[in-house]
């Protein structure tokens, strides 16, 4: 949620990961995680590349290309679970859905619970 001083209200800022287990399905996940962009504000694609072995290059022109141009954030990592080995390449760029489109993906991807905490949030 993004809140200003001097600007009234409150904006919440949702941000997608597409997350691909290789780079052998990264370059779709390019695509997909640009479908994201309909209802986020920010959309990255997140490579595990534990696969890839020390010293071998990743193959990834083609895909930070793709993001850069697409304005998607670029994420690469090696263990899920330790945020140590997360490197961001690209920063998402900020987008502004169509407010219809943001709604409903809150509507039918959040539960009950995380609905009534942003409903909460967004209270004064």
């Amino acid at each position: 949620m993004r809140q200003y001083p001097f600007l009234p209200g409150k904006k919440i800022e949702i941000i997608t990961f597409e997350i691909k287990p290789n780079y052998d399905t990264a370059l779709d996940g390019v695509f997909e995680a640009l479908a994201h962009s309909a209802f986020a504000h920010r959309s990255y694609l997140a490579v595990d590349v534990s696969s890839f072995k020390v010293g071998e290059s990743l193959p990834d022109e083609r895909i930070i290309s793709e993001c850069e141009r697409f304005g998607l954030g670029y994420i690469t990592f090696d263990k899920a679970e330790d945020y140590d080995t997360y490197e961001i390449y690209i920063p998402a760029k900020l987008r502004e859905p169509a407010s219809a489109e943001a709604n409903k993906f809150i509507t039918t991807q959040l539960s009950e619970e995380n609905k009534e905490k942003i409903r909460s949030w967004l209270k004064y």
